[in-house]
């Protein structure tokens, strides 16, 4: 008989660290600075327990018999860690909603006078030319200037004028050092757009990677597809660590925009698998299959058979997903497999548009004699 000998968590210092996680949260409320506490002691305990439970876990699984007491004693003890949890969890992720919504806030408050730049840039007629001259000195003057809102509205000018024909060199030297220096996630999100619809260069990737030490919610939403974007919708590098990174993280808004950038991505075999497993996760499933595996250019082997697994999904978002996801990015020796589950996904179905898109891939991977031989 294997006996429970150890305590799953110090609990002298978790209470501790939760006391002074409350005690934040009550010194904000009265406007006094709150007590720092160092969850370190907790959370080294923490891993030494989960460390100590292994030998026994092993041994039940092997067959030895369980006590009664000692699983009584774990059921107390983890019941008490996970309603330790909740403070914690609750408190990271009001605090970077509320940050998010504050840098949100900030690009916001621009809107009306950069939406006046936008148009006059993107004006046509006789008048435009002058128009969007005159702008372009206005957008320099405020890029020079110490204004922060008002270089946050021709930060977000550029962003949106990519399309648009002036001297965008002319701009980098002044959109540059808001991205080396700035630490403000805002106007330095705003920058790494504007620089993308100016003048990009390939070292602006390393640029663009560096500003991850100094990222902030809003940066965090905006890194994967800036990463994309200045990466020619390749993910690989540092740029693959800090995807991942984001994918790992406890929040599913995180993970969500992190997939989203990822929308037609290249990605290595890994960064695939990582996303097949959020598809297995109930939280990200809907994300990972939406943003992440149905866009991925080209598809391996297991991304296919996730998104053919994903055809029978109770979900017609997801298995609708699926469907059109499997309609391009598949290298021709995976053409085959798809063909045959759309054959499969064909027959067992009754809806004409499903029944539709299923026959004309089969026909792009299989030829029309395979459809031919389709039920009627």
């Amino acid at each position: 008989m294997i006996s429970l000998t150890v305590k799953l968590l110090g609990r002298a210092a978790l209470v501790a660290w939760l006391a002074g996680v409350a005690g934040e949260a009550r010194a904000e409320q009265r406007g006094s600075q709150p007590t720092p506490v160092d969850p370190k002691p907790a959370l080294a305990e923490l891993e030494r327990a989960v460390e100590a439970l292994e030998p026994w876990r092993a041994a039940v699984e092997a067959g030895a018999p369980i006590d009664e007491a000692d699983l009584a004693r774990l059921k107390v003890a983890a019941q008490k860690l996970y309603a330790n949890f909740g403070p914690l969890v609750e408190r990271r992720s009001r605090d970077r909603t509320a940050q998010l919504q504050r840098e949100h806030q900030v690009r916001l408050s621009q809107r009306e006078q950069a939406q006046a730049w936008i148009d006059a840039m993107r004006a046509i007629g006789p008048e435009a030319s002058q128009r969007r001259a005159e702008t372009i000195a206005e957008l320099r003057t405020a890029l020079q200037g110490d204004d922060a809102p008002r270089q946050m509205a021709a930060l977000e000018t550029l962003a949106q004028s990519g399309d648009v024909e002036y001297d965008k060199a002319g701009f980098r030297p002044l959109v540059l050092p808001f991205i080396e220096r700035g630490t403000d996630g805002p106007l330095l999100t705003s920058a790494c757009y504007a620089l993308l619809n100016t003048d990009r260069r390939p070292e602006d990737l390393s640029l663009v990677q560096s500003i991850w030490e100094r990222r902030t919610p809003l940066v965090d939403n905006s890194m994967s597809h800036l990463l994309f974007s200045f990466g020619d919708g390749k993910i690989a590098g540092r740029s693959e660590e800090i995807v991942l990174e984001l994918l790992a993280s406890s929040d599913a808004g995180v993970r969500r925009e992190t997939l989203r950038g990822l929308w037609g991505a290249e990605v290595s075999d890994k960064m695939a698998a990582r996303i097949i497993a959020l598809a297995d996760d109930p939280e990200s499933r809907h994300d990972a299959i939406y943003f992440g595996l149905s866009t991925l250019k080209p598809k391996n082997e297991a991304v296919v058979d996730k998104l053919v697994e994903t055809l029978a999904d109770r979900d017609p978002n997801d298995w609708g997903r699926a469907l059109w996801g499997l309609g391009f990015g598949l290298p021709e020796s995976l053409q085959p497999k798809a063909a045959a589950a759309l054959a499969d996904m064909y027959a067992a179905r009754s809806d004409p548009r499903t029944r539709k898109q299923c026959r004309d891939l089969i026909v792009r991977y299989a030829g029309e004699e395979a459809a031919a031989k389709l039920p009627k």
